[in-house]
């Protein structure tokens, strides 16, 4: 008998979930209102500002109706919130970006449902320097380290890009350095989905079996620090099939610190002190390189120096 009786509460949860709904969908906006609040973002908008949804379930309207101008991709899979020196928030609902919400609040304006504010980042420290716009300028040299024999990768600015489609690799962009003959071993700017399945724009470098990939870059702006994250596309490689990656960065030769990556981490974040002997320019490498007799690998990094 008990066990009837709960069986009654199966039902009353289907009616209250489609009672929900129901009340949800008859309060979302149109298209319409949507497009109302272009002219109010544009109030608002400082320069450097970066367009953030509250809920975030509602961003994909709010893409599709105010358009790309409003999200550059720069800003939209950028690598963390550090160097975003402030944020316009459209909520509706009440809601709060939960990556924002403690920011200060600077103007807030109303347009029909929805909410405007202006937050500004406490925490903003602009970059001296990104590894992910130095490759999409052709900057670094880029080369592969095997036996103490050296190869160097070419450059390429008309290939055919690539893309795996559902539940395939992550795009190749026309513009890469190409390392191999697999279609992977290349270095070139991409995007990855993180844990959250945001999107992450980074540098995608391709690791040989036994040997290194090297990125090197000269007279760069060092700062204090060299901050950045690692990871791989976590809808493809979060079961852990590949093995572990290194990731070392190098100022004026010598070692800043070294990350080994594994898959199921996610968009890890790593950062290292400048070594005390640099200047405030420098050369800065980064050597990618797998166990041995491990097969080649790919890892996607993004880097800033402050």
């Amino acid at each position: 008998m008990r066990g009837a009786r709960l069986w009654i509460i199966v039902p009353l949860v289907a009616l209250f979930e489609l009672g929900a709904h129901l009340w949800i969908s008859g309060r979302a906006s149109s298209p319409a209102e949507w497009a109302a609040v272009a002219a109010p973002i544009h109030k608002l908008a400082a320069p450097g500002s970066v367009l953030v949804v509250a809920p975030g379930w509602a961003e994909p309207l709010a893409r599709h109706v105010l358009g790309d101008d409003f999200w550059p991709v720069a800003d939209l899979a950028r690598m963390d919130e550090r160097g975003v020196p402030r944020v316009v928030e459209i909520s509706l609902f009440g809601a709060t970006d939960p990556a924002t919400a403690r920011w200060p609040a600077e103007r807030q304006l109303h347009e029909g449902a929805f909410r405007l504010t202006s937050r500004k980042n406490p925490h903003y420290e602009p970059a001296l320097f990104r590894l992910v716009d130095a490759v999409a300028r052709a900057e670094p040299s880029v080369f592969r380290l095997r036996g103490g024999a050296r190869s160097a990768c070419s450059w390429e600015q008309n290939l055919a890009p690539r893309t795996g489609g559902l539940h395939g690799q992550v795009a190749f962009p026309s513009a890469r350095y190409v390392c191999g003959s697999g279609l992977e071993e290349f270095v070139g700017v991409t995007l990855i989905d993180d844990e959250q399945f945001e999107p992450r724009r980074c540098v995608w470098i391709h690791a040989p079996r036994a040997g290194a990939q090297w990125l090197t870059l000269e007279d760069v702006a060092l700062g204090h620090r060299i901050e950045g994250y690692a990871g791989s596309s976590y809808f493809l490689m979060r079961d852990e099939t590949h093995a572990p990656v290194s990731l070392e960065v190098f100022v004026d030769g010598r070692s800043a610190g070294r990350i080994e990556y594994r898959d199921p981490r996610g968009w890890a974040r790593f950062a290292f002190t400048k070594p005390a002997s640099a200047g405030q320019r420098g050369r800065l490498e980064f050597k990618l390189s797998v166990p041995e007799g491990a097969k080649g690998r790919s890892l996607c990094v993004a880097a800033e120096t402050r």
